[in-house]
């Protein structure tokens, strides 16, 4: 901002409001300052007509944490640009997000009969803990249930278009199967059946053609890992446990040098085959599950742990009779 600007403060923005207008002159002191500073803050000077007590000329103003984070930094998005109820919350236990919002791109106002769910609905007997802000582009109805909210709650907003991102490439990968208890990176043309054993991948990008299911007695477990779900194949844990985490650090790239911090399951644009997560308490995901062009439903069977999760889906779903906790954090996400 230029030395002299006259402007406003946006209450949205920044949660508060001043009486007077007030000048904001940007000075340098943000580099004096800058080891007891972080990234995301701007420092700022204040002259008002009533300073007060303080001698302080400064405070700091936390930038929006969104800004530039895959699917603006939420930690539920749900990009349906019409389905009614594409956001839905109906958990019969404790629901915790935390570290970032949730939004539903859907405009659906209200569905048909009138009693339907709107783009975003939260209901069930348990408790409902959002840390950020709730947002829809159509209608938001809270029923039942005891609700904290730690953001502000915003409806009718414009619709937001997820950046475009590539899918990855398994051209450089060879054909593999899934027997053996240790798998490695591939193109698995049948995908991942797995029951009654416990399963290994190895670091690096899978390339399925067909469904991944951890069925019981099942266990599947990959550190550093990209599953991308091509054709119309789904991912299915009902019974079975998984610990998946998405790489990290620029550990391994795919054929077009692409790499995929924070990615761990990718299902291909136009596939509609679908992701239920209804493991056990052994259970836990980290990185971002993005399904554009498909439901994703969360089942409330894994409750042992926090799962450092980011659900981009077309429609989400999230229900069951045991505690869910989500935390967004963009070090563990994709971007």
């Amino acid at each position: 901002m230029p030395v002299g600007t006259i402007t406003r403060i946006n209450t949205r923005i920044f949660g508060f409001t001043f009486a007077c207008l007030i000048l904001l002159i940007v000075t340098d002191s943000l580099t004096a300052n800058a080891s007891t500073l972080s990234a995301d803050d701007f420092v700022i000077t204040v002259k008002t007509d009533n300073p007060g007590a303080s001698t302080s000329t400064q405070f700091t103003i936390p930038t929006n944490p969104g800004v530039g984070k895959f699917a603006s930094g939420k930690a539920l998005f749900a990009s349906s640009l019409s389905e009614c109820g594409a956001l839905y919350l109906d958990n019969n236990a404790a629901t915790n997000i935390t570290g970032g919002g949730i939004h539903s791109n859907s405009d659906c106002v209200h569905g048909l009969p009138i009693s339907s769910p709107p783009s975003l609905y939260i209901r069930g007997v348990g408790t409902v803990y959002i840390e950020y802000d709730v947002s829809a582009a159509g209608g938001i109805t809270f029923a039942d249930g005891y609700l904290t909210l730690g953001g502000g709650v915003d409806a009718l907003v414009p619709q937001v278009e997820i950046e475009q991102i590539p899918e990855p490439d398994c051209s450089n990968l060879p054909a593999q199967n899934d027997s053996g208890t240790v798998l490695q990176p591939g193109i698995y043309p049948t995908g991942f059946n797995i029951s009654s054993r416990d399963v290994i991948l190895q670091p690096g990008l899978y390339c399925l053609d067909g469904d991944l299911r951890v069925l019981s007695g099942g266990t599947l477990t990959g550190d550093n890992v990209t599953l991308f779900l091509r054709g119309s194949s789904g991912f299915i844990l009902n019974g079975g446990n998984s610990y998946l985490t998405a790489p990290q650090n620029d550990l391994w790239v795919d054929g077009s040098g692409n790499y995929w911090n924070g990615m761990l399951i990718y299902q291909a644009h136009g596939n509609t085959g679908g992701l239920v997560i209804n493991g056990n308490d052994d259970s836990y995901f980290q990185g971002t599950i993005f399904s554009k062009s498909s439901s994703c439903t969360w089942q409330g069977n894994i409750e042992n742990s926090t799962q450092s999760i980011q659900l981009v889906c077309d429609t989400i779903s999230l229900n069951g009779d045991r505690a869910i906790n989500i935390h967004y954090n963009p070090d563990y996400h994709y971007s």
